[in-house]
């Protein structure tokens, strides 16, 4: 490793330059074992996706030091800190999409709900694992089982720890895994938005300096599945209480397939540095409404 050596740039009385260690080539090339025995090593984390087509991409750079690792994604929005590199590979695993069966909306059945739920996880939000859509209802893809609904547990038995994650979450051979919804609570809460609306909303240059993650999904609305925006806060301060997902409310997140529809990232949490707060939100929808008018 080259060592790039810089004094403190302090001049003797008189202005001269003092006498540095760095002038004594036998100090520089202490200071050069030294580093190079201290030097970090780099390495990739490569992840496969499984076609078509087949693919293999370079998804994050890492950094080993005594202390621990340290590992950046190369599309940004997550950077992690380790205790080995090997760890780097519960966050980034084979991707894949599989149809198990075509629904009536054409949805095919992504397999990266494991990912969805580290991310989750590595963001602070506690995650509960679901089932996927199958024909006309839903399947456990872990037992082949029926089930009644997308998810799996209760909002009490949202996990953040990660080795229980890589447990609920197993994936087959085929790259298929269970879906992910989050825990809403009270460090963050979901708010509904009409999808046009909140599409100018996430447009204004407001919403880009500090974004916060929006999923369009179905939402139960009169008996109906109404697509919706959702927007992820940090707190309902400040909104129509209305449109603010309950406390211990559950928020299916992409890949989900809730009743046949696909739910999408309209702005994803890798564009987004954090939540935005109730208050600020409220302000760009009141900004939003009265440009309308």
């Amino acid at each position: 490793m080259t060592v790039t050596l810089v004094g403190d740039g302090d001049q003797g009385e008189g202005g001269e330059r003092p006498v540095s260690l760095f002038d004594d080539p036998k100090v520089v090339g202490e200071v050069q074992e030294f580093v190079d025995d201290q030097a970090p090593r780099v390495f990739a984390v490569v992840q496969e996706t499984f076609g078509p087509p087949e693919d293999l991409n370079i998804v994050a750079w890492g950094m080993t030091t005594k202390t621990g690792v340290e590992v950046i994604s190369v599309h940004g929005g997550m950077r992690m800190g380790l205790q080995s590199a090997e760890n780097a590979l519960i966050f980034y695993r084979p991707v894949g999409v599989r149809t198990l069966a075509s629904s009536g909306s054409g949805a095919s059945v992504a397999s990266n709900g494991l990912e969805t739920a580290l991310e989750c996880v590595w963001r602070g939000w506690p995650v509960v694992p679901g089932a996927l859509w199958a024909g006309d209802t839903y399947v456990d893809p872990a037992t082949n089982a029926e089930c009644d609904a997308l998810a799996l547990s209760s909002p009490a038995m949202a996990t953040l720890d990660l080795e229980e994650v890589r447990r609920l979450w197993p994936v087959s051979g085929g790259g298929v895994t269970r879906s992910a919804l989050a825990a809403l609570g009270k460090l963050m809460t979901a708010v509904v938005v009409q999808p046009e609306p909140a599409r100018r909303v996430v447009e204004s240059e407001a919403f880009r300096a500090s974004p916060t993650p929006v999923v369009m999904l179905p939402v139960p609305t009169l008996g109906l599945m109404i697509e919706s925006a959702v927007f992820v806060v940090s707190s309902a301060e400040g909104l129509d209480e209305r449109s603010v997902f309950p406390r211990g409310a559950m928020l299916p997140l992409p890949p989900a397939v809730v009743e046949g529809h696909k739910a999408e990232w309209l702005v994803s949490p890798a564009e987004c540095g954090g939540l935005m707060s109730g208050p600020e939100l409220a302000g760009l929808l009141a900004l939003e409404t009265s440009n309308r008018r």
